[in-house]
C-alpha cells in the first residue's frame, strides 16, 4: 500500500476534501494553513476532471459590466492577482483584442466606456505585484493597428479594436498540482486514485468516508469530523451524499497547431444567437475566443446538454463539424478543417439551474448539506476556484483569518544547473522555468544522476522529469506524466518513442512488468481518442 494510503487509513482528520480539482486543493491548502489536520483524495488523478479542460484564462471578469454585478467582477480581479503572484512561473500578463465597428454596443465609443470602467474597478489589479506581472491599463486601437492583429478578418469587419489584459495560465494541470504541494507542504495528506464510496454518519454527523484505492481494488475507512465534497460534475455522484442525479453540462474547446493571432488573444462575435439571461446589456450573440497557447491556437467554449457519466463525455463529429463552420464564418481566412485539430479540451461541468440551458452554473457556493460537517462546494470558475476553496476552508475551521500569501522565490535555472555540474541549454532552461519555477532544483538535482540525459524522441525534455514526476509529485500512471506533469501530450498526440521511453523511466520506479507496460500505453491512447475529434 502506498504510505499516502497508510496514514489516510490510520489516522483522524478534522477534514476530508473529496475531489483534487481547483477547488478542492485550494480547500485544502487553506485549511492546512489554518492549522486543520486535512486529507485530500480524488477518484483519478489530481486535476484531471473539469479543471484540465479550460481555456486556461485567469479572467479579471470584464463581462460582468454587462451584467452590471461588480461584486463577482472583484472577486474574479482578486483571485487574478492573486493568480499572478503565486504562481507567475505558470501564470502571465495576457492581451485580448476585440473588434470595434459600427455605433452600438461594439463602437469604440462603447468599448471606450467598458474599458475605463474595467480600469477603474480593477484600481488595485497591480498592487503589490512585480513589474513584469503588470496588467496594463486598456487602450482603443486604430484600424491599422488592429488589422495588424487579425489579417484573416475581412476589413469591413471592423474600425478598429479594443485591448485589455489578463492573465493567461498556459498549465492548469501544474497550477492545480502547485496547490496540491503546497498543501502538502502546510501538513497535509494527499492520494490520487482513491475513490469516495459512502459517507460514514454516526448520531446525524460526519464520521468519515469509505474509500476504495482505484488502483488495487482495496477498500477501507477514512476518519474524519467534516467532509468537503469538491468533486466537481461528480459532485452528487457517490453514495451518502445524494442519489438523485445532478444535471450536467458538457464543455469542450479546440486547438489548432498555429497561432492565428500572434501575441493577442482575441474574442470574434458569432453568429450563432445566445441568451444571457444574467446580462442586463444584452448582445444577442455569443463570442469565440481565440487564445494563444504554445504556439498554437484554443478556440472555444462549447456547451451543450448532457446525460450520463462525466468521465465518459465527448462531443459528436457533427457538433465539431458545426463549430468548425461557426468559426469559418466569423474568421473566413482560416479555412479551418475538423482534420487540422490537434487536440481538444473536453469535460463536464455541472449544469445552470436554469431549465434547458446550455450553460454551466456560473455560480460558485458553499453549502452545508442536511448532515453536520458534510459541506459541498460547487462551482465552474477555474479563476474563482481558489476564493471559493478558500472559503469552504474556512466555514470549516470557524472563518479563522487567512495567513498572508507566500511570496516566491525566483530562480535562474541555468545558473543552478551549472552549480550542479549541468550545462543545459537557454530553451530547456527556459522550459523548466515555466512548468517548475522555485520547485525546479528538484528536478535538476534528480538530472544528476544521469547527466540531464534527455528523453528518447523528445530532446528538449529530460528523463530526470519523468523520474521526479513519480518521487515527488505521485505519478501512478503514463497519463499521468504526459498529460499532467509534462507537456508531452497536450499539444499533440506523442509518438510512440516517447510513450516508449516515459514508461520505461516510469516502469523502472514502479516496478511495472511488460504487460503493465502496454496496459499503461494502450490506457494513455484511449484518453487521447477521447481528446482528438471523432472520425468521420
Amino acid at each position: 500500500m502506498r504510505e499516502q494510503l497508510k496514514s489516510l487509513a490510520n489516522e483522524t482528520f478534522d477534514l476530508l476534501v473529496v475531489g483534487a480539482g481547483i477547488h478542492g486543493v485550494s480547500a485544502a491548502w487553506t485549511a492546512s494553513r489554518l492549522g486543520l489536520k486535512t486529507a485530500l483524495i480524488d477518484r483519478d488523478d489530481f486535476g484531471s476532471g473539469a479543471s484540465a479542460n479550460s481555456l486556461k484564462v485567469m479572467h479579471g471578469g470584464l463581462r460582468y459590466l454587462q451584467h452590471g454585478n461588480l461584486s463577482r467582477m472583484r472577486e474574479s480581479i482578486r483571485a487574478r492577482r492573486r493568480f499572478l503572484a503565486l504562481a507567475p512561473h505558470l501564470v502571465r500578463p495576457q492581451p485580448f483584442a476585440i473588434p470595434t465597428s459600427g455605433s452600438g454596443m461594439r463602437s469604440k465609443a462603447a468599448l471606450r466606456v467598458a474599458l475605463a470602467l474595467n480600469d477603474l474597478v480593477s484600481w488595485d489589479r497591480n498592487r503589490g505585484m512585480p513589474q513584469e506581472q503588470h496588467l496594463p491599463a486598456g487602450r482603443i486601437l486604430s484600424a491599422s493597428e488592429a488589422g495588424a492583429i487579425w489579417p484573416m478578418l475581412p476589413r469591413e469587419a471592423y474600425d478598429g479594436g479594443a485591448v485589455w489584459y489578463d492573465g493567461l495560465c498556459h498549465n492548469t494541470e501544474r497550477m492545480t498540482l502547485f496547490f496540491v504541494r503546497a498543501a502538502n507542504d502546510a501538513g497535509a495528506v494527499t492520494a490520487n486514485y482513491v475513490a469516495a464510496e459512502r459517507l460514514i454518519v454516526e448520531g446525524g454527523a460526519v464520521a468519515g468516508v469509505e474509500v476504495r484505492d482505484v488502483l488495487k481494488g482495496e477498500q477501507f475507512s477514512i476518519k474524519a469530523r467534516s467532509v468537503i465534497n469538491a468533486a466537481g460534475p461528480w459532485w452528487r455522484q457517490w453514495k451518502g451524499v445524494d442519489t438523485g442525479r445532478s444535471p450536467l453540462v458538457g464543455a469542450w474547446d479546440v486547438i489548432v497547431d498555429a497561432q492565428w493571432f500572434g501575441r493577442y488573444g482575441v474574442g470574434l462575435e458569432s453568429r450563432q444567437s445566445h441568451d444571457d439571461a444574467e446580462a442586463l446589456v444584452k448582445r444577442g450573440h455569443r463570442n469565440l475566443f481565440f487564445v494563444p497557447w504554445r504556439g498554437g491556437t484554443m478556440i472555444g467554449t462549447v456547451y451543450e446538454p448532457y446525460e450520463g457519466d462525466p468521465e465518459a463525455y465527448r462531443p459528436s463529429r457533427t457538433a465539431v463539424e458545426l463549430f468548425v463552420a461557426e468559426i469559418n464564418g466569423v474568421l473566413p481566412g482560416a479555412k479551418l478543417s475538423v482534420d487540422q485539430i490537434s487536440m481538444m479540451h473536453v469535460g463536464a461541468q455541472p449544469a445552470s439551474p436554469r431549465g434547458g440551458s446550455p450553460e454551466p452554473d456560473k455560480h460558485s457556493a458553499v453549502v452545508e448539506e442536511g448532515t453536520r460537517g458534510l459541506f459541498s462546494v460547487k462551482g465552474v470558475k477555474f479563476t474563482t476556484g481558489l476564493m471559493v476553496g478558500e472559503a469552504a476552508a474556512r466555514v470549516v475551521a470557524g472563518g479563522s483569518k487567512l495567513p498572508t500569501d507566500p511570496v516566491p522565490a525566483h530562480v535562474d535555472v541555468c545558473a543552478e544547473a551549472k552549480v550542479r555540474g549541468l550545462n543545459l541549454s537557454d530553451e530547456l532552461c527556459a522550459r523548466l522555468t515555466g512548468l517548475y519555477g522555485s520547485s525546479v532544483g528538484e528536478v535538476l538535482d534528480e538530472a544528476r544522476a544521469d547527466g540531464a540525459a534527455s528523453l528518447g524522441g523528445a530532446p528538449l525534455y529530460l528523463r530526470a522529469e519523468i523520474r521526479h514526476a513519480v518521487k515527488k509529485e505521485q505519478a501512478l500512471r503514463l497519463t499521468d506524466v504526459i498529460l499532467r506533469r509534462t507537456d508531452l501530450g497536450t499539444l499533440h498526440v506523442p509518438s510512440r518513442e516517447v510513450v516508449r521511453a516515459v514508461g520505461d523511466e516510469m516502469g523502472r520506479l514502479l516496478g511495472w512488468s511488460p504487460e503493465q507496460r502496454e496496459v499503461e500505453a494502450a490506457h494513455l491512447a484511449e484518453v487521447h481518442q477521447r481528446l482528438i475529434p471523432p472520425r468521420a
